[in-house]
């Protein structure tokens, strides 16, 4: 049997607090049917849930939409696929060993977005790469840094003690988006069309970048960002600037660099993170009022040369835009 606990976490980014809560202490196998699914070879398969006795009897009342909820949470870590089996069904049994559960309330697991891969305070951006470019892979991170931008890079990011697969996954639940470097042999990769799914299922942000083939599958709907004989600050720079439209990050990535000009440690910085500030999509009269307490909070701030007054500006165009007094 296999811990339930992904598919908790997956319920809970969903927000389906209920069934997330009534999967606790639970764990699952598979039966597989020998029918065939929906892909080649594909085989229709039942998942068993063994589930504590305070809990199995409420999962026996939920509804066939409510099945289906967790059925495609499985599928985002199993997907659908060729050769694979095809989860289409769910039975509820009393956990054999944990049939009763100790401690009264529900185990919620440690979200990974505390893990240390992830810059506190940044926009997160899954890096999806074949193993043939995982160096520029890893410049990419190096140049996203200077746009707040934290990503993850599975051949860097992941210690040799922990268990891989378990990181890769966490890092694709708790990502903000993901980048996907589409050299030749990224279709190759035995994970790359995986990690793009499950953030397509996610429903995340996914911006392709085109390193010599053109996006295809859940990507082809995307025009994607011309990376081919690019230096990955110019990527990382055409990426900032992406985000910075796109409706589901613009908010995010905004309040990331804010959160970097506050932060200023140096006149430099604070000139260098002013330009960046200058450039945002999202404000709000919260924020704006963050940033006119920063200059007088951070000295770095403050008798930056130009910078207070640059500030004020900004601050007032702003106010301008979204009509505050």
């Amino acid at each position: 049997m296999y811990p339930i606990d992904k598919i908790i976490e997956l319920l809970l980014y969903r927000k389906e607090e209920k069934l997330a809560n009534m999967l606790v202490g639970s764990d699952y196998d598979f039966n597989e049917s020998s029918t065939y699914g929906s892909r080649w070879n594909s085989t229709l398969t039942t998942v068993n849930i063994y589930s504590p006795l305070k809990y199995y009897d409420k999962l026996l009342t939920i509804s066939e939409k409510e099945k289906q909820v967790i059925i495609k949470a499985f599928h985002v870590i199993y997907p659908v696929k060729d050769n694979e089996i095809e989860i289409n069904n769910i039975e509820f049994y009393p956990h054999p060993e944990n049939a009763i559960l100790e401690d009264e309330k529900p185990i919620i697991p440690k979200k990974a977005v505390e893990a240390d891969y992830w810059e506190k305070g940044f926009y997160r951006l899954f890096i999806s790469h074949s193993s043939k470019i995982k160096d520029r892979a890893n410049q990419l991170k190096k140049a996203l840094f200077e746009y707040s931008i934290s990503g993850f890079v599975a051949h860097d990011d992941i210690e040799p003690s922990k268990e891989w697969q378990t990181v890769i996954e966490d890092a694709l639940i708790t990502c903000d988006g993901l980048v996907a470097l589409l050299n030749d042999d990224f279709p190759n990769s035995r994970w790359t069309d995986q990690e793009v799914g499950i953030c397509y299922a996610l429903k995340k942000t996914i911006i392709p970048i085109r390193l010599g083939i053109d996006p295809y599958g859940f990507m082809g709907k995307y025009q994607g960002l011309q990376g081919y004989n690019k230096e990955m600050d110019s990527i990382a720079s055409g990426l900032f600037k992406l985000l910075l439209k796109n409706e589901k990050a613009n908010e995010q990535i905004s309040r990331s660099i804010i959160n970097k000009f506050i932060d200023s440690s140096s006149y430099l910085e604070s000139r260098s993170n002013l330009t960046l500030l200058e450039s945002v999509t999202y404000l709000n009269e919260q924020l704006l009022e963050e940033l006119k307490k920063s200059k007088n909070h951070n000295s770095q701030i403050k008798y930056s040369f130009g910078v207070p007054d640059r500030l004020d500006n900004f601050i007032k165009s702003w106010k301008t835009k979204l009509n505050i007094k």
